[in-house]
């Protein structure tokens, strides 16, 4: 591992021990599938591991024709808009 990977997997492994969720992944399969992991075994070598990504979330205000006006923090109407929550959806 040169410092660059090194410093990858430092920050995976301090992620792990927060209580984030971590994924792995054979990086010798062709497949490219990323799995969850309950207790890694940080094998650098062979696998790829990385944090579990979260979806973003963002709200937005419309207006009575439906047009998109503002960005907004909460689940409710902002004077005469109506704000909707949006969640990204991740593929992998």
């Amino acid at each position: 591992m040169n410092r660059e990977d090194t410093k990858k997997a430092i920050e995976v492994m301090q992620a792990y021990l927060d209580g984030e969720l971590i994924e792995v992944n054979d990086s010798r399969s062709h497949l490219h599938e990323w799995e969850f992991v309950v207790n890694p075994v940080w094998d650098w070598d062979r696998r790829d591991y990385r944090v579990k990504r979260k979806p973003r979330e963002i709200w937005i205000g419309y207006d009575e024709r439906g047009e998109a006006r503002k960005f907004c923090h909460t689940g409710s109407y902002v004077g005469d808009y109506v704000a909707v929550k949006f969640r990204e959806v991740l593929d992998d």
